[in-house]
């Protein structure tokens, strides 16, 4: 085709600003449009206003645009009939193509897109999960974890809640098998060997006497027998206050008592009272007025005393009080200081 002379080119850019309108609204249309695909409400202000602002941004280099391809067109003897047809082929040339490129991705690695989705995302979690004291800084890590910076955009906020819950979800499980259950286990344990010396003592026993009594590696036991029930009734805890931690559970759960009635299911009395009979014998082994009287003999006697006269013989530190222990003797054998009770 002929190249038409400059007055006849012209004409195609005279159409100039009857195609600015259609350019405007087209960015506008083909914005929103974007912008409902990452299911965010154009009805919404500060999504009307980041259209807007995007449009405005680029429009001048979207009339430039258009107005090299008119004249080029123009040159080559193609003259438009209206706005409308000059800018419908425009679209449909490859000419559009980088500058429509340009304005989609610019669209995507917006800034205050990003910062929308953050929001309202943030926004969605605390209508439908409820603003715990917890959410932001879990948020925060869900956000970190799944859609760290431009990624962002990425995210779907119709589907943000089910995402975030699901994440959560992961994370308690990690948390529980790495966080939870070692300190239930480590907490569990340290209370319980801090009441056992306690425990002990009531007893008249010693820590060293753990193992002759039936209770070597108790703490131990116990805590794996009851670590299951405990994660449960912690998560229990968890569920009415989010902000519950493993230490909350074993201030509320682990104290004296428990400890006590657990210990109390090992206990072996018949061991404990042979053990202290076994003290006791040792006390009358060094005591010139009892060690006249043989070792059986003593044994055969205790062995009718009941438990509770035998454990009033210890003091406090487990070891036998030797006037206690020469006070039984005398109750059992009355003439002990008569040698004749001796033959």
């Amino acid at each position: 085709m002929a190249v038409t002379s400059q007055e006849e080119y012209k004409k195609n850019l005279a159409l100039m600003p009857e195609v600015k309108p259609i350019i405007r609204n087209y960015l506008y249309e083909l914005t929103s449009d974007l912008a409902e695909g990452k299911n965010l409400n154009i009805s919404d202000g500060k999504v009307q206003a980041m259209i807007l602002k995007h449009v405005d941004k680029n429009i001048a280099d979207w009339n430039n645009e258009v107005h090299i391809f008119a004249r080029k067109e123009g040159q080559k003897g193609h003259i438009f009939k209206n706005a409308p047809e000059l800018f419908e082929e425009f679209i449909s040339s490859d000419a559009s193509r980088d500058i429509r490129y340009i304005y989609v991705d610019s669209w995507k690695t917006e800034g205050n897109l990003g910062f929308y989705i953050n929001s309202r995302a943030l926004d969605v979690l605390s209508e439908k999960v409820g603003n715990t004291a917890t959410l932001y800084g879990l948020y925060r890590e869900f956000i970190k974890a799944k859609y760290p910076g431009e990624k962002i955009i990425r995210l779907d906020l119709t589907k943000v809640d089910d995402e975030f819950m699901m994440w959560v979800k992961e994370e308690k499980r990690v948390d529980l098998k790495n966080k939870v259950i070692p300190a239930l286990r480590k907490g569990m344990k340290q209370k319980i060997d801090a009441r056992i010396e306690y425990f002990l003592a009531e007893l008249g026993l010693t820590p060293s006497d753990l193992g002759k009594v039936g209770l070597a590696n108790v703490p131990e036991t116990i805590v794996e027998r009851d670590l299951p029930d405990a994660v449960d009734d912690y998560l229990d805890m968890v569920e009415e206050d989010g902000d519950a931690t493993p230490q909350d559970w074993l201030a509320d759960a682990v104290d004296n008592t428990y400890i006590d009635m657990r210990l109390n299911h090992f206990i072996n009395h018949e061991k404990i009272n042979q053990l202290h009979i076994e003290k006791i014998l040792e006390t009358y082994a060094d005591n010139p007025l009892t060690n006249k009287l043989p070792r059986s003999k003593w044994e055969a006697l205790l062995s009718q005393v009941s438990p509770d006269r035998i454990k009033a013989c210890f003091m406090r530190n487990g070891r036998a009080d030797n006037n206690r222990a020469e006070h039984l003797a005398f109750t059992l054998v009355p003439d002990l200081e008569d040698r004749s009770a001796y033959e």
